[in-house]
C-alpha cells in the first residue's frame, strides 16, 4: 500500500537548536513522515527524547526517524559530517532548517557594538555563511530540495544594527541567487514566526515563560508564542515533493 505521509521520504536536517522548540518540531515533521536530523549543542536530554520517539515506529509505521548529533557551528568540519549523516543515514538530503536567527539577538544592542562586532562576525556570520555553502553542495543533488530560514517577525527592529543589517544583505542575496538558479533546483524559503519559548527564556534567563513573554510583548505587542503544530502543517506543505515546484519566497506566521 503506497504511504500517503506528506512527507515520506522527505529528509530534513536542523541545525543550530537543541531546546524543547527543535523536539517538537521534528517530532511533529516525523509524524508526518519526514525524516528529520537534529544537530546541536547540549543533546543528551534530545537523545532520550529520540529515543522514546523512535520506539513508537513499532505502532505507527508511517513517523519517520528522528536521530540527535552534537554540532559545533565555528567548526567547519561539523557542517559537513551534519549532512553526510542525514545522507548516509536517510538516502540524501532534501531540506535544511536553520533555526540559528534568533541566537545573536539574545542580549546584543547597540551599547556593546565595538566591543562585540569582532566576535560576531567571526563567530556568527562567516560560520553561517560557510553553512550555506555546505548546504546547497549537498541539496542540489535532490530533486525540489529548499532551505528553510526562520525568520523573527521584528526583523525590522534588528535590522537596524548594522551587523544584523550585514547579515540580512547576505543571506538576501544568497537567497536571490539560489531561487533564480534553476540548475541547483533548491528554494530558499522565509517564514517569519514569533519567539520561541527557548528564546525567551534565553533572553530573560531569570523569567518563567509566561513572565519572558510579557515582558517581550513591551517590545513587540502583537508577538504570540510560536504554533508549532501551525509551523509544522505549514512546512510540509513547504517541504513536500510540489510537483509544480512552486517558488514561494516568504511566508509569514506572525500576529498582523
Amino acid at each position: 500500500m503506497k504511504n500517503f505521509s506528506p512527507l515520506h521520504d522527505r529528509n530534513i536536517l536542523i541545525t543550530n537548536s537543541s531546546g524543547h522548540f527543535a523536539a517538537s518540531l521534528a517530532s511533529r515533521l516525523c509524524e508526518f513522515g519526514a525524516n528529520v536530523l537534529i544537530a546541536g549543542k547540549d543533546i543528551k536530554t534530545l537523545e532520550r527524547f529520540a529515543n522514546s520517539f523512535n520506539e513508537q515506529r513499532e505502532i505507527y509505521p508511517h513517523f519517520g526517524r528522528l536521530l540527535i548529533r552534537e554540532f559545533d557551528k565555528e567548526n567547519r568540519e561539523d557542517h559537513k559530517q551534519a549532512f553526510q549523516l542525514v545522507a548516509e543515514s536517510f538516502g540524501g538530503v532534501n531540506c535544511w532548517l536553520d533555526l540559528d536567527y534568533f541566537l545573536p539577538l539574545v542580549n546584543f544592542n547597540q551599547e556593546d557594538f565595538k566591543e562585540k562586532s569582532e566576535s560576531f562576525l567571526l563567530k556568527d556570520v562567516l560560520p553561517q555563511l560557510e553553512l550555506y555553502k555546505t548546504a546547497t553542495d549537498f541539496l542540489k543533488a535532490k530533486r525540489n530540495s529548499c532551505i528553510l530560514r526562520l525568520v523573527p517577525e521584528h526583523i525590522g527592529g534588528a535590522s537596524q544594527n548594522p551587523l544584523h543589517h550585514l547579515l540580512q544583505a547576505g543571506l538576501r542575496s544568497m537567497q536571490n541567487s539560489l531561487n533564480f538558479d534553476k540548475d541547483l533546483g533548491i528554494r530558499f524559503l522565509n517564514i517569519e514566526v514569533g519567539p520561541t519559548e527557548d528564546y525567551l527564556l534565553a533572553r530573560y534567563p531569570n523569567l518563567k515563560v509566561n513572565e519572558a513573554l510579557t515582558e517581550y510583548q513591551k517590545l513587540y505587542p502583537q508577538a504570540e508564542l510560536v504554533d508549532v503544530l501551525e509551523l509544522s502543517t505549514s512546512m510540509a506543505f513547504l517541504i513536500g515533493d510540489q510537483k509544480n515546484n512552486i517558488r514561494i519566497s516568504q511566508l509569514s506566521l506572525s500576529c498582523s
